[in-house]
């Protein structure tokens, strides 16, 4: 990915990445685990997904074929522990 004239990101990519993360609202919040001290739900927000996903959309929108795609999906979801999905 990062592969000098041949890399699929730019340092100003990698700063529009940064600022979707720093705009982000979480409206998308995911039920967690009980607290068993208070009795109450947890309530978090994927930040690792929300950023895998924008990330692909990102470096995948840039890309000229489908192999390019995949090594884009593959290094995100290695790196993020996440699967990428387009529709979130």
């Amino acid at each position: 990915m990062f592969q000098g004239k041949d890399s699929f990101i730019t340092l100003r990519d990698l700063f529009r990445w940064a600022e979707r993360y720093r705009l982000a609202t979480c409206d998308k919040l995911v039920t967690g685990q009980i607290d068993n001290k208070r009795n109450e739900q947890t309530i978090f927000f994927d930040w690792d997904g929300y950023l895998a996903d924008q990330g692909y959309l990102l470096l995948a929108g840039r890309v000229r074929n489908p192999a390019e795609i995949q090594i884009v999906t593959d290094v995100i979801e290695s790196v993020f522990k996440r699967k990428v999905t387009e529709s979130r």
